[in-house]
């Protein structure tokens, strides 16, 4: 049996393309290196010439409303549900869900502040503000405050990480879904969404936590109804005479 305490989960490379996480230590040993180099603790940087290695695009995974719907119709537990729910409104990673912390919440400004803590690294290190809509306020409105974790057990522990990939994925398969979805899915839901509703890029990076925006392009053109109506707009001035049909 799954222990649903926490097993400290990693910053999370789940979903990423593979060698992506080569490519980030290729960066990171890189950068240390060159910082070493200044502080002339070594001659020279190693990893000067070591290029990176091509990875294949991530293909994002997102779920529909529909498919949303049904998936939250099959989940029992009130717990698990507002998890599902809230990560899908605020794009977090599970491990930064599962970690977060009543003192990450600011009521008053109605965000929630991503930083790594004792029991948590955030991915790539760096602080990040995540407003909230009125529904994810709600759901952290209506939680019990018997832990200083946001999600925790009736002990008051955060979940296992384990416990609720497999918890999730047994969502899935109830709710006749792709198995392929997975936790990190309602992340991808969310950039998705937030696509197709013009978030703009820029911002739709800073709030997601990524570090190059190409990252952030992934979820941009999902929705093709969009796509054809806006280049719709693109047209040829009437005063062009010779433009003739295909």
């Amino acid at each position: 049996m799954v222990d649903k305490r926490t097993d400290r989960c990693s910053s999370g490379l789940h979903g990423v393309p593979p060698g992506a996480t080569i490519n980030i230590d290729i960066r990171t040993i890189k950068a240390a290196f060159t910082v070493a180099a200044q502080w002339r603790r070594v001659p020279n940087n190693p990893f000067t010439d070591v290029k990176q290695i091509r990875t294949s695009q991530h293909k994002v995974k997102f779920l529909t409303h529909t498919d949303f719907d049904r998936l939250t119709a099959s989940i029992k537990e009130k717990w698990f549900r507002d998890l599902v729910i809230f990560t899908t409104l605020t794009g977090l990673r599970r491990g930064e869900a599962l970690n977060l912390q009543w003192s990450d919440l600011d009521e008053g400004k109605s965000i929630i502040v991503i930083e790594s803590s004792a029991e948590y690294r955030v991915k790539g290190g760096k602080q990040r503000t995540i407003p909230l809509t009125p529904q994810a306020r709600t759901i952290l409105d209506e939680l019990p405050r018997n832990s200083k974790w946001i999600f925790s057990t009736s002990k008051g522990l955060p979940y296992n990480c384990d416990y609720v990939r497999k918890k999730f994925q047994k969502c899935v398969r109830s709710a006749g879904l792709p198995e392929y979805m997975h936790f990190h899915s309602l992340r991808d839901t969310f950039g998705t969404w937030a696509a197709d509703t013009s978030v703009p890029p820029h911002i739709l990076k800073q709030i997601m936590g990524h570090s190059s925006i190409k990252t952030t392009e992934m979820y941009t053109g999902t929705d093709q109804k969009m796509m054809a109506m806006e280049i719709r707009k693109v047209t040829i001035p009437s005063s062009v005479s010779n433009l003739r049909s295909a």
